[in-house]
């Protein structure tokens, strides 16, 4: 049997986010301004170099799979 932990993102995900700033819904601490897109992309980036670095391969990057926190 396997088990997939994940860690609480109080902020729920990426595409959830997009789709409230896209709709102008004002319900989020996440001010998606230039520097916090590229910050995001970033720290995406940077996550995926590290499991490619431990000779993981994710298949299925999507927003809906990016988990944000504070």
């Amino acid at each position: 049997t396997m088990f997939m932990i994940f860690e609480y993102a109080e902020n729920g995900d990426l595409k959830r986010l997009l789709d409230q700033f896209r709709k102008n819904i004002k319900k989020t601490d996440i001010n998606l301004n230039n520097f916090n897109k590229i910050k995001i992309s970033f720290e995406i980036a940077q996550g995926m170099e590290y499991i490619s670095s431990i000779d993981i391969v994710h298949k299925d990057l999507a927003a809906r799979n990016i988990l944000l926190d504070k």
